[in-house]
């Protein structure tokens, strides 16, 4: 479950009943995007009624607000799936640019009270892929997490079947490709260690290998911090453009 606010409203990620609540400053919670308790992956104006809502989302996680629209938000779509959407939750009237989709824009919400666009989809290697954080910078990027869990744990796939890493996107960019791979690329399932050490230290991001990274999060500079699971560190990665 993902919690993030525009300093006026706070939405919930209620996974397991894939759908994306709303509570409003009058503490009026209610259904945003998608229809609790009925899967799918649906782009579409959503108008709160759960009953008649277009849009789908299926196991939706984290959300992070969009830096150059505070009042918009990115989230995760697809986890435990083979495939995994970053999708995107425009609150206002206005289309935001994104070349890389059809006709370039995230549209706006129209008289409904958002529009939801999928910006970019991937299928990291392993049957059931992980994706579990996604954070943005400013102008420029958009990233997501990457990796698995225990075996003996149900919500988890085996750690050895899934990537490891962190990918992030540039919102400028027309082609939609990936433009920074830290850890193993999306068809590798290659990891670091599981204890505490220092020997992905001082290394290059595409050179380093991780295990289960989660939370990332960039501070003001564009230092990119992540929480890796698998050996109980939080690691960063300085700005590198």
């Amino acid at each position: 479950m993902g919690l993030i606010t525009d300093l006026t409203n706070l939405y919930i990620a209620d996974t397991s009943n894939h759908c994306i609540l709303k509570l409003t400053a009058t503490g009026d919670l209610r259904n945003f995007i998608g229809q609790c308790g009925t899967t799918g992956s649906v782009d579409g104006f959503g108008d709160g009624d759960n009953s008649t809502n277009p849009t789908r989302v299926r196991y939706p996680t984290e959300m992070i607000i969009d830096p150059l629209n505070p009042t918009n938000f990115f989230f995760l779509d697809g986890y435990d799936q083979a495939t995994g959407k970053i999708r995107y939750a425009n609150t206002t009237a206005s289309d935001v640019s994104f070349p890389y989709v059809p006709g370039g824009l995230a549209g706006g919400k129209a008289s409904s009270e958002v529009k939801t666009t999928t910006l970019w989809t991937f299928a990291p290697t392993g049957t059931n892929s992980r994706i579990n954080g996604i954070t943005a910078f400013s102008n420029k990027w958009v990233c997501i997490s990457t990796g698995g869990g225990s075996s003996n744990t149900p919500m988890w796939t085996d750690v050895n079947q899934s990537s490891h890493g962190v990918y992030c996107f540039d919102r400028n960019d027309a082609a939609g490709n990936t433009q920074r791979i830290i850890g193993s690329s999306m068809s590798s399932s290659t990891r670091g260690g599981s204890q505490i050490g220092t020997d992905q230290e001082l290394k290059a991001g595409t050179q380093v290998q991780l295990n289960q990274p989660h939370g990332i999060a960039f501070d003001d500079e564009g230092n990119l911090y992540i929480a890796e699971r698998g050996s109980h560190v939080i690691r960063m990665v300085k700005r590198w453009w």
